[in-house]
């Protein structure tokens, strides 16, 4: 198990960014009452390290987590490849910052990541599962920013 922490700014109030957010993920919502959206993550580091062109979609499901004391908003964040790709497998938690400046605020996705085949993907090298696991999130902040700041 290995531990990732990406954080990305985002141009809105925080008030307005957790509403946004909250919104986004209901929109994605299915009937099990989970939102789940696919990603194509484009992995540049990965590409040159490989020698390869990749580019993996990962299933993403989001679900409120609860935040007892009001301070981040919580949202619990799972994602595993789609189809037949052998990729780490990621849980952790999505939460929104203040930011000094009223008008800005922090995203910040925070977890735990498996290598592929429950352990077995440890011919895998960790610094490719690092990269993968690092670009998806990266991926999926900048969605969840272009939803937020969308007008």
């Amino acid at each position: 198990m290995n531990h990732l922490r990406d954080t990305l700014s985002v141009k809105c109030p925080l008030p307005e960014t957790r509403l946004r957010l909250a919104a986004y993920f209901v929109s994605l919502r299915k009937s099990s009452g989970v939102a789940c959206m696919c990603l194509r993550v484009p992995m540049t580091s990965v590409n040159r390290a490989l020698g390869a062109a990749l580019s993996r979609e990962v299933r993403i499901e989001a679900k409120p987590a609860g935040d007892h004391q009001g301070f981040d908003t919580l949202i619990g964040i799972a994602w595993e490849a789609e189809g037949a790709a052998i990729l780490p497998k990621f849980q952790g938690a999505l939460k929104v910052r203040s930011d000094v400046q009223s008008d800005r605020s922090f995203i910040e996705l925070e977890g735990n990541y498996w290598p592929p085949l429950d352990g077995l993907g440890q011919v895998f090298d960790s610094a490719i599962d690092h990269q993968i696991t690092e670009s998806t999130a990266h991926e999926l902040l900048k969605d969840l920013k272009r939803a937020i700041e969308r007008p």
